[in-house]
């Protein structure tokens, strides 16, 4: 996708990647892509979601990119897995995020007037969800369960002519950004709260005003505009740049020379949010060197 991404005329950060939840290199967030002329834009993206479905050839995984306005989408920071539910649109203002899962279940039966027995519930198969399967099995409603990808899962529960009802569980936040765009576009509404995996994470949440009791809305994470966090660029107007960084050029086009004359935290032509700015330095301090274990050493 990097490359792809590369020769798309915008000036993109990836706001929501998933190379920091994985320890792979894919794309991270913060880190730029694009030609570097057109519009600022916050991007998630998700390369391979479902990538044991992909090994396996199973069906359901997916690669999905989401694009907002600079500075209009959700960050969650470091904290990388999100606890969910989704549902269609006509549940929309009747389900409640806190409430036992008992009795949205019943809510939802009663909406689309049919019993509980005939709910279905889609969910990750996850050792963290033997509780939740427990109480779904109690009330006998019927589970979908799902090896990966529960963006997939969140479509499913958007669609109406989906045999699922509802999603339900902790999953990735990266996912949970995608479907709330999903959810925006399609009517439907997810709910979420952010579910730090340990001590550090939840810190880091803090440092960027995060707080981790908050139930986040379908309006919380969709991209919307959202001036206060937009990015400043320091050129005007701006530099016909190429590569962005983060996107190699293709074969044909020469590196052009990094502009002059711009002030910006970590690169000369963009201005990032103190949040973005920390988040990206952290990163790169994380992100093993790729010349690590070879002799060579690329100027």
């Amino acid at each position: 996708m990097r490359p792809v991404l590369g020769t798309i005329p915008m000036r993109g950060v990836v706001v929501i990647g998933k190379g920091e939840k994985d320890h792979d290199p894919m794309l991270h967030g913060g880190e730029q892509v694009g030609s570097g002329v057109g519009p600022a834009v916050d991007i998630a993206i998700d390369p391979v979601d479902g990538a044991g479905l992909t090994a396996k050839s199973l069906p359901n995984a997916m690669s999905v990119i989401a694009v907002a306005d600079a500075g209009a989408m959700f960050d969650p920071g470091h904290c990388v897995y999100m606890d969910k539910l989704v549902v269609g649109a006509d549940l929309a203002d009747l389900v409640d995020f806190d409430a036992p899962i008992e009795d949205t279940l019943g809510t939802i039966a009663r909406a689309r007037g049919s019993s509980v027995a005939e709910v279905t519930v889609a969910l990750l198969e996850r050792p963290r969800h033997v509780e939740l399967v427990r109480r779904l099995r109690a009330v006998g409603a019927r589970i979908r369960f799902l090896v990966a990808g529960d963006v997939a899962g969140a479509l499913m529960a958007l669609l109406p002519e989906s045999e699922v009802d509802v999603l339900v569980g902790v999953g990735g936040s990266p996912e949970g950004i995608v479907a709330a765009c999903a959810a925006a576009c399609m009517g439907g509404a997810i709910y979420g709260q952010l579910r730090p995996r340990n001590e550090q994470e939840r810190r880091h949440a803090e440092a960027l005003a995060l707080d981790v009791s908050r139930v986040l809305t379908t309006t919380d994470l969709r991209p919307r505009r959202w001036p206060s966090r937009g990015r400043t660029w320091r050129c005007s107007p701006p530099p016909p740049c190429w590569p962005w960084p983060g996107s190699p050029p293709p074969p044909s086009a020469p590196p052009a020379p990094r502009p002059s004359g711009c002030s910006a935290n970590s690169d000369p032509r963009i201005a990032y949010p103190r949040h973005v700015a920390r988040h990206r330095e952290d990163t790169a301090a994380a992100r093993p060197s790729p010349t690590a274990g070879t002799d060579t050493v690329r100027s």
